[in-house]
């Protein structure tokens, strides 16, 4: 790719190993001017008060409970085959990132954070595994695109967990990754890409959710390559209804599993109802 070719990307993202590998993919073809970390410790307080108000305690007691099976059987299994698809770009590669500035900070939605977009001046933002971009800072980021990647196929699964929900739907066409515009909503802008992801008998949430990050790596690659020459025409997807989805619960979970069983080892694949979202 020559040096005209290559986008300047601003990156806002959280750590963890699909996260380095998005940011190693776009650095190899793309100009990375700056990399910032979200930290999610204060968040997930803050979430977990909001969600209490607004879904009641035997609800966030629910998905309480499946953090903790996640925690203690699914993040530790999906980590290490993390390191087995990814490879080396399970790890940040700091050499290809010599010439960006590297930030922390605990909200993208701070002052500094806004103060940055504005010195760099980004072709394209790209967004991984960050909370919701306000209003105030994509004023910041405009005229430039930001853009998402998004484990679900829009504007059906928006939200968390796209796949986990599919999946508990029954809705095995719809099990994928989105690659979209980021507007003030929540994951409901115009779609650049998507791709499906096929469901395998011994998945868990984590590794559907790696799937889908993998499938992500190259849509969003191929994204910033289209915004940069011009070439890419997002679209609104009309024949899907919209949704939003809410953390899985320890409820729901057990109807994920009874789906995988109905799908690979009963061989039935019976349409189900969609599964009120949480």
């Amino acid at each position: 790719m020559s040096t005209s070719d290559r986008a300047s990307i601003v990156v806002l993202t959280c750590h963890g190993p699909v996260h380095y590998a998005v940011i190693n993919a776009l650095a190899r073809v793309h100009d990375i001017k700056a990399v910032v970390f979200e930290d999610h410790g204060r968040l997930i307080a803050k979430l977990f008060f909001r969600r209490l108000r607004r879904l009641g305690f035997f609800t966030v007691l629910n998905q309480l409970m499946f953090k903790v099976l996640d925690v203690l059987a699914f993040q530790r299994q999906a980590n290490l085959r993390a390191r087995d698809v990814l490879g080396q770009d399970a790890l940040l590669d700091t050499q290809l990132l010599s010439g960006a500035r590297i930030v922390a900070t605990n909200s993208v939605n701070s002052d500094a954070v806004a103060e940055l977009l504005a010195q760099v001046g980004p072709d394209v933002v790209v967004v991984s595994g960050t909370s919701l971009l306000r209003e105030k800072l994509l004023r910041v980021i405009h005229p430039a695109p930001a853009i998402n990647i998004h484990c679900g196929i829009t504007p059906r699964y928006r939200g968390t967990h796209g796949g986990f929900w599919a999946v508990v739907n029954g809705d095995w066409e719809n099990v994928g990754t989105s690659v979209h515009l980021v507007d003030a909503g929540i994951d409901s802008g115009a779609i650049i890409s998507q791709r499906r992801v096929a469901v395998e008998p011994g998945d868990t949430p984590r590794t559907l959710a790696l799937k889908q990050y993998c499938a992500g790596i190259q849509q969003i690659c191929d994204a910033v390559s289209q915004i940069r020459s011009g070439n890419f025409q997002p679209v609104q997807r009309n024949d899907l209804d919209s949704r939003v989805y809410s953390s899985p619960s320890l409820t729901a979970y057990l109807t994920f599993k009874k789906r995988l069983r109905e799908r690979f080892h009963r061989g039935v694949n019976r349409p189900s109802r969609a599964h009120k979202s949480e």
